[in-house]
């Protein structure tokens, strides 16, 4: 049962990177491009507990430049797709709620921000369900049908990589959360992958 693990063998992203990256912030909540979430899964509402209704945020990327996917092939995977930035803000909600991903069975996660001093990456298994799902975007909005198995806080400056077909959210969001990421689907790099 793999969810994610820390890597340390692949560089850091160069400086000129971050700092594009950084630039792209002032377009969080005016001018980010048009993405490929359905508006069911955006405008989810969760059920924690007793607490219905419970508002779901979600993440949106955006490119960085040419010369970032150059980079990310020459230097971390050749294969690597949906390179750039990815901003999840908080001014939707503090969670964004149990999901597989819809293009991607990993990705791989450079934490520039995390989103707050309790924001956690959590993994969850559905009742009745398989660890590990075929589906893409699973969305299950009921938390009292979860088990987690798994809260981490990513380190931030670190590659690492998520297992995107096992149920993951993101909880406790407070600030924007940015990251750098990289999708991937699977391939001969993971079968040597030492983690």
């Amino acid at each position: 049962m793999f969810t994610y693990a820390v890597l340390h063998n692949l560089p850091p992203i160069p400086q000129h990177f971050i700092d594009a990256a950084m630039e792209l912030t002032q377009y969080i909540e005016t001018d980010v491009p048009e993405d490929n979430l359905n508006d069911a899964y955006k405008s989810r509402k969760l059920t924690i507990g007793d607490k219905t209704g419970i508002p779901v945020t979600y993440q949106t990327r955006m490119d960085v430049n040419q010369e970032f996917y150059k980079w990310v092939h020459e230097n971390i995977d050749e294969t690597g797709f949906d390179c750039g930035v990815s901003f999840t803000s908080a001014h939707r909600g503090n969670f964004q709620g149990p999901h597989t991903d819809l293009t991607r069975d990993f990705t791989l996660l450079y934490l520039l921000e995390p989103g707050g001093a309790n924001t956690e990456t959590v993994f969850y298994r559905e009742k009745g369900q398989p660890f590990q799902r075929s589906q893409r975007q699973v969305a299950p909005t009921n938390f009292n049908d979860l088990e987690v198995l798994e809260r981490v806080k990513f380190p931030v400056g670190q590659w690492t990589l998520l297992n995107v077909m096992a149920l993951h959210g993101v909880e406790n969001i407070e600030t924007c959360r940015i990251s750098f990421q990289i999708s991937l689907n699977r391939n001969k790099w993971f079968e040597s992958l030492k983690y």
